[in-house]
């Protein structure tokens, strides 16, 4: 596993890149997104809007969710706010309070007949 961008106990206010793998275990008080994956460990909260290639939640997200790949909320997640994934994975424990959308939604827009 990477470092933590922001460490456990810690807190970042702004706007956070992701770039490759990025780990997060404190509070992000901003937006988190970029090309990557994104690792939200058990202690970490962001609230803001959340939009990256790849996600691996453990901890708790208050905002909007957008992943171009897959979403996999672990046991103990918690997802406050609209999900859109084209896959997604939950386990039992993890929480998801809003719309969730999963699958590619220009298909679902535009079917082929």
């Amino acid at each position: 596993m990477v470092p933590a961008l922001v460490p456990e106990g810690g807190r970042f206010d702004g706007c956070v890149v992701v770039r490759g793998v990025t780990c997060l275990a404190g509070h992000v008080e901003g937006p988190v997104q970029g090309a990557g994956r994104l690792w939200v460990l058990e202690s970490a909260v962001i609230s803001g809007a959340v939009e990256v290639d790849a996600l691996e939640c453990a901890g708790t997200i208050e905002g909007p969710v957008r992943v171009r790949g897959v979403a996999h909320l672990a046991k103990g997640a918690t997802v406050r706010g609209t999900l859109h994934a084209p896959r997604l994975s939950v386990e039992n424990g993890a929480l998801i309070q809003g719309r969730c959308c999963v699958g590619n939604s220009e298909t679902e827009t535009n079917p082929r007949g």
